[in-house]
């Protein structure tokens, strides 16, 4: 009599837990068909620059409230719903009240983001980047970058990012953060096809004095020289460079 009424409790159990699996996975299925259209409206909008009369952003806006509505603890969702804000803040030409409003929302849903997912490297240089363009430079944005070079080494694309970031705020880093950015510049400039963007990264920033204390191949002291000479050819590339950098998925 005992076993039978195990029985019956064990397979109820597992036909609740079934359900309630079913429910949340459908719920998350729901959340991913919609955030695709936001995200493909946002890559546009980084690309081209602005995001036209804001009519869009609202009804896209919604599908990111909609998926975060199914799967609020989603970490990927927050930074979604951060970078909405991020983007219209951009298309912002004056600095008021709302174009605040929108940065601190930014900030704050990338926070959430990173808090969810602490090992997500993107979410902690999606923060560290959100403050710094508020002109927050401050503990939190070096704890997050410290952060995004621990979790984020093995992924190029933030590799690429926190490049960019790092020595552009050179003379404000400090120098632990220094020393991880020559870390991966090292590691970067032993590849002849990552070679070029080095440079130019180190030419957009004024920063290739410190470039050449890393290289260690003539050929690649000698690209150093040709280009850091050339600057009409060295401006063009850095525009290509730019426009590449703004209209790649990330």
């Amino acid at each position: 009599m005992i076993n039978i009424l195990f029985r019956k409790i064990l397979f109820f159990s597992l036909l609740v837990s079934a359900l309630i699996a079913t429910f949340y996975s459908s719920k998350l299925l729901i959340g991913s068909d919609a955030i695709q259209s936001p995200r493909s409206m946002m890559d546009y909008w980084a690309c081209v620059g602005n995001i036209g009369d804001g009519g869009q952003w609202h009804e896209q806006k919604a599908l990111v409230e909609k998926a975060l509505g199914n799967a609020p603890l989603h970490a990927q969702y927050w930074s979604d719903y951060a970078r909405m804000y991020e983007l219209i803040s951009f298309s912002q030409n004056v600095w008021n009240k709302e174009t605040k409003e929108n940065r601190l929302n930014s900030i704050k849903y990338y926070r959430q983001s990173a808090q969810l997912r602490p090992t997500w490297g993107l979410a902690w240089l999606n923060l560290a980047q959100s403050k710094v363009l508020n002109q927050e430079l401050d503990k939190e944005a070096f704890a997050a970058l410290r952060k995004a070079y621990k979790y984020g080494r093995w992924q190029d694309d933030v590799q690429r990012r926190l490049l960019w970031l790092s020595i552009g705020l050179w003379q404000s880093l400090p120098e632990d953060i220094k020393e991880e950015t020559r870390r991966i510049v090292r590691n970067k400039v032993q590849n002849d096809k990552e070679m070029l963007s080095m440079v130019l990264l180190s030419l957009r920033y004024s920063w290739q004095k410190d470039l050449r204390a890393l290289l260690t191949r003539d050929d690649h002291i000698a690209m150093l020289d040709k280009y850091e000479k050339d600057r009409a050819l060295t401006k063009r590339l850095l525009s290509a460079s730019f426009n590449k950098q703004a209209c790649t998925v990330g």
